[in-house]
């Protein structure tokens, strides 16, 4: 670690030249590159949903009038219209609201062409909608379903959902007894009847050879309850057929159920009846949540009505139970084994619905659905894990949150699998464990794009984990708003963060960022325990189009952490690149360093820090902000380049801010020594100091200003209170020290190596004998994260700062410790007397710099006095309000921020009040 004083020598550095920066843009390139693979990798394997819709001839030509559609009463001349039509309906409800891709939906009508007749209504014809010339793909032949059958054993995997829709004429071999049920095909021809035929064991065998994790079959045909109790395979394949095996099956008849309001089943257009089965019908309009004319009432009935259990989805097995009330057919809907119980948690777009609490260990794999019932008098859902039990999200699935959904973790664990993609379109819907949850390799968390505004909608709550220790490594997150992680320790590694936005707690951990990418995303890190934190190797690209979060517009923030490590980002296109407040406190070597960052276009801040141990060293580029650093509110900042430099690129480089290249507060300017400080195109000073009283110095010697652009009366401000000379001129240079200095970088080497006590002696001697340096300035903020190291004992740190006569005598001195005698009060946890005193300080403030001080530090405490009101143990509430609380100070943080600043306006006193 490269040091402050003289007798250790410097480390070596890397060089910040043109090569290394191309090497941090590849870099940069080559990371977002790898995030796309991920994202395309995700998706490539994600499991998939298939349909294979199946009419049969309209005419039933050849078929026995017995086993006819209808039993063969009143057929149209163009046939029995309903195949068409009821077909029809299925392929636009897969396609427009149960996300079938067309690809993925295969149709087998009659002879290979869409039913059409002279005089047919736009309404069955996908050109009209959907801009689709034709759905169907073949002709309904033996051969050609063989084919199709054969081609989903191909390419169907285990995660993958399977819908069959069948339509036709049938059979059976013994309606009375135990005989085979059957379906007529395209081409039925009585010398060869088993090549027009497809019967209830050929479904079966084809069936078996497909390896879906989930398949349902729906078929519509006389005498084809066979189908459903031919079924031996596996509970996850559900047969329903319209009739049993001895009945026929019929065309809606439009009539109301006794005492119930008359119906329409079979809508008229310009004139022409256009028909459906009972079944279909009843089927489809349940699924759609509207019949085929879009009217949502059915007689006194509205098709919300069949949600029984009031989720936001309609199961397979609630379309069966409205069917089974409502069709007046008096047929029977016959269901395959313990179908009944499967289709309760299936629905067409979601194969998987988990809508009921759990209670022991599950598996769950393909694509899933998560939602609920509200409990009574809320609008939110919830799905609870119950007791100490295992829940596994297999490899490859999809899982979809509903809106205001939460899925909670109380003592057991979630294991999300490889590759599994965890959506939602509400930012109320989340996981919330506060327990053991473990991550895979290429995980996804994503909201969505197909809303209305994609700016306003279509974010995910994602996740939020309390307590145990988090590792998240190689996890993409996408517009996954709140993200909150709280744990004893948080690992993100590998992963990226785009239009999302992060909060990290670690309640009493550590927390590592590392080689992770945040695009138009924000990342806060706040803590009541100040553990240790470090970000390093990762890029961070602000937002440009969206505003949805209050802390998105920081690229890195970072409050009470007693050690931080900023080292290897790229941090541009924010208000403030970094921001920190009231950490470093720890005094570990290396413990609170922004180091070889590249931080840039900026709209405000490149650094700012507030109450805060800062060093910012070893080559860091702060380039084209409006501010390059600021230092408030009491930070003892330290920015150091490198001495052996011989042009600019090889120490650190604050150039080129619009604005002042290092702004300071009065009671928090900087040590400067060894940086490139320059902007020959600007016209304000590289350097501003905000004085409130004017009898101070500041030391700014050894830096290099621009060479020959320097002019110390325009580029200081203001100038007659800096000693600037000798400039540096990138070269080696004996370095002339006093003595307040050189017993400062011993004060600095001492914390190094944990000789607090020692520390603390020589921070009293430069206090005591150099009361006018700004290095007792120094000392005199050193000694209030010292004491924590020796007795903690704030009572007398307080008394010392209130009473310690050369204190008294010195009017900078004495106005900073008075400031910081208040942080004793703080650290004894008598938060209300110090919310009293900033309350004096904004209602009766000596300066406008002090009333932003005191609003920073007010938002911070009134932080620490909520959280110290709650345990880390009790309720979800409690927690839930603890990062509420972080993440308004968040969002105050900022506002008063851009109030020190101000572009050089005061603001009113009753703004400040206000």
């Amino acid at each position: 670690m490269h040091r402050l004083y003289q007798k250790t020598g410097n480390p070596t550095l890397l060089p910040v030249t043109a090569t290394n920066l191309r090497i941090m843009l590849l870099k940069k390139q080559f990371l977002m590159i790898m995030v796309t693979m991920l994202a395309m990798n995700v998706f490539s394997q994600a499991p998939q949903k298939f349909a294979v819709l199946i009419g049969g001839d309209p005419n039933g030509t050849n078929v026995p009038l017995t086993e006819q559609w209808n039993q063969g009463q009143n057929m149209g001349q163009d046939g029995y219209d309903e195949f068409w039509n009821d077909t029809y309906l299925m392929w636009e409800l897969l396609y427009d609201k149960e996300g079938y891709t067309n690809e993925n939906i295969t149709v087998l009508f009659n002879q290979g062409n869409d039913y059409n007749f002279n005089g047919m209504d736009g309404r069955y014809k996908s050109i009209t909608l959907h801009d689709i010339q034709s759905i169907t793909d073949y002709s309904s032949t033996k051969a050609n379903i063989q084919q199709v059958f054969a081609n989903l054993a191909s390419t169907v995997t285990d995660d993958d959902f399977v819908y069959i829709w069948i339509m036709s004429h049938g059979g059976n071999t013994n309606p009375q007894g135990n005989g085979h049920s059957y379906v007529y095909l395209s081409g039925y021809n009585p010398a060869n009847p088993d090549a027009g035929r497809l019967y209830d064991y050929e479904l079966e065998a084809m069936l078996q050879s497909i390896l879906a994790h989930k398949i349902v079959v729906n078929i519509q045909a006389p005498y084809s309850g066979g189908f459903a109790t031919q079924w031996q395979g596996d509970e996850n394949t559900v047969i329903f057929t319209s009739s049993d095996k001895d009945e026929s099956s019929s065309r809606a008849d439009d009539l109301p159920e006794p005492g119930n309001a008359p119906v329409i089943e079979n809508e008229i257009i310009n004139g022409i009846t256009y028909h459906h089965g009972e079944y279909g019908f009843h089927f489809y309009s349940e699924l759609n949540g509207a019949d085929p004319t879009g009217n949502t009432v059915y007689g006194n009935y509205t098709f919300e009505d069949g949600n029984n259990n009031q989720d936001h989805v309609i199961s397979i097995y609630e379309a069966w139970l409205w069917n089974h009330v409502h069709n007046t057919s008096g047929e029977t809907v016959v269901i395959s084994g313990n179908g009944m119980y499967v289709s309760f948690n299936i629905t067409l777009k979601y194969p998987t619905i988990i809508a009921d609490n759990m209670t022991s260990n599950q598996n769950y794999k393909g694509i899933i659905g998560i939602t609920g019932p509200p409990p009574q008098g809320t609008n939110w859902r919830r799905v609870e894990m119950v007791g100490n039990i295992t829940i596994n999200f297999e490899e490859n699935s999809n899982v979809y949150f509903f809106p205001d959904m939460k899925f909670i973790n109380d003592v057991g664990i979630i294991n999300i699998g490889d590759n599994v993609v965890i959506k939602g379109d509400s930012t109320t819907s989340y996981i919330y464990s506060e327990s053991e949850v473990n991550f895979g390799q290429n995980v996804l968390f994503t909201g969505t794009d197909d809303v209305s505004d994609p700016t306003l909608y279509g974010w995910f709550g994602g996740l939020i984990s309390v307590l145990n220790d988090i590792d998240i490594d190689n996890v993409a997150f996408y517009k996954a708003i709140g993200h909150t992680f709280s744990g004893s320790n948080i690992n993100i590694t590998n992963s990226s963060f785009t239009r999302s936005a992060v909060y990290c707690q670690a309640n009493y951990g550590d927390i590592n960022i590392n080689n992770c990418q945040f695009i138009q995303s924000g990342f806060l890190a706040g803590a009541v325990d100040y553990p240790a934190i470090q970000v390093l190797n990762s890029i961070f690209e602000g937002p440009t189009d969206i505003g949805t979060s209050f802390w998105e517009n920081m690229g890195i923030n970072i409050a009470g952490y007693g050690q931080f490590l900023i080292e290897d980002n790229s941090i541009s296109n924010y208000d403030i690149g970094i921001s920190i407040g009231y950490s470093g406190n720890d005094l570990a070597p290396d413990g609170y360093s922004i180091k070889n960052n590249v931080i840039s276009n900026n709209s405000a801040f490149g650094v700012a820090a507030h109450h805060s141990h800062v060093l910012i060293y070893d080559g860091n580029i702060i380039n084209n902000n409006s501010w390059g650093i600021v230092s408030s509110d009491h930070a003892n900042m330290r920015i150091w380049g490198n001495e052996n430099a011989d042009i600019t690129s090889e120490t650190q480089q604050i150039n080129d801010n619009d604005i002042n290249q290092i702004w300071a507060s009065d009671e928090a300017f900087p040590y400067l020594r060894w940086n490139a400080i320059w902007d020959n195109d600007n016209t304000d000073c590289l350097v501003y100091w905000n004085l409130k009283e004017y009898d101070q110095s500041a030391d700014v010697r050894y830096n290099y200003w621009g060479g020959t652009y320097f002019d110390p009366n325009e580029d200081l401000c203001p100038v007659e209170n800096f000693i600037w000379e000798p400039v540096w001129h990138l070269k080696m240079t004996i370095q002339t020290i006093s003595t307040a200095e050189q017993l400062y970088q011993d004060v600095v080497a001492l914390t190094d190596s944990n000789d607090f006590s020692g520390a603390r002696v020589l921070c009293q001697q430069i206090i005591s004998d150099f009361p006018e340096s700004k290095f007792a300035g120094f000392a005199l903020r050193d000694l209030l994260d010292i004491e924590a190291k020796v007795n903690n004992d704030y009572a007398a740190l307080k008394a010392y700062y209130l009473t310690e006569p050369t204190i008294l005598s010195d009017s900078v001195l004495k106005e900073s410790a008075d400031w910081l005698s208040n942080w004793c009060n703080v650290y004894q946890e008598n938060y209300q007397e110090a919310l009293n005193y900033l309350y004096e300080v904004i209602n009766n403030p000596m300066s406008y710099q002090d009333s932003v001080n005191a609003l920073l530090d007010l938002d911070y405490i009134s932080t620490l006095q909520e959280n110290s009101s709650r345990s880390f143990n009790q309720s979800r509430s409690n927690q839930e309000a603890i990062e509420k609380t972080d993440l308004l100070y968040a969002n105050k943080n900022r506002f008063h921020l851009g109030l020190l600043i101000n572009n050089g306006n005061k603001i009113s006193e009753s703004t400040l009040k206000n």
